[in-house]
């Protein structure tokens, strides 16, 4: 190899060592990414939430606000559900379950053929306690009567203490209900034809009930 050969090779090395460097040199520097100035803080709920969130330690008694409050009732063959207002009572027990409860459906829009009044009826079931302050669960199980007649469901229910004082309950049947016995269907039903399934959801706000004294 000539002297010059070698003099070009040799310094290919410093060459591309370089061109690496200018190339490093021209490109955007990455952002930085400030860190938080402060480490971060577990949320701590307002005082009256916390309040609100304990058990006063004796059976409560605490009705349905009509106004706040509706359930749906969605069939799987109806193009839109049926809402209904809600009235009735809860019964809460010093342990924080459920003591039962008595609640009356009425259709705000009677005109559906199959739009009835229908009574739920809970049974007394203990609670779950959730980590989040107030925030209780339960599985009760429920008897849902109408004119037609009743049969036995389960609702998936939670209730949250809230300040006022008031309690807010959502809940929703599961499994899907068969309704041949609470609902009316909305033409004669042929022997093969299978009974409509439906599910009934539930959003409460609960006040106390008037001492009757």
């Amino acid at each position: 190899m000539s002297a010059l050969s070698r003099r070009i090779w040799g310094a290919a090395p410093l060459s591309l060592a370089l061109l690496a460097l200018a190339l490093r040199a021209s490109a955007p520097e990455a952002p930085q990414v400030a860190g938080p100035a402060e480490p971060p803080r577990p949320f701590v709920p307002p005082l009256a939430f916390l309040a609100a969130a304990h058990a006063p330690g004796v059976d409560e008694s605490w009705e349905v606000d009509r106004a706040s409050s509706r359930a749906r009732l969605l069939l799987d063959d109806a193009v839109e559900a049926v809402t209904y207002q809600v009235s009735g009572s809860f019964e809460l027990a010093a342990d924080e379950s459920l003591g039962g409860a008595e609640l009356v459906l009425t259709p705000l829009d009677p005109a559906p053929a199959r739009a009835r009044t229908l009574r739920l009826q809970l049974a007394p079931s203990p609670t779950r306690s959730s980590p989040v302050p107030g925030l209780h669960a339960a599985r009760p199980a429920v008897r849902l009567v109408s004119e037609e007649g009743s049969q036995p469901a389960v609702l998936e229910l939670t209730w949250m203490r809230l300040p006022g004082p008031s309690v807010t309950v959502q809940a929703v049947t599961t499994p899907a209900l068969e309704l041949a016995r609470v609902v009316r269907p909305a033409r004669g039903r042929q022997p093969w034809e299978r009974a409509s399934q439906a599910v009934l959801s539930l959003s409460l706000k609960l006040a106390p009930a008037p001492d009757p004294r």
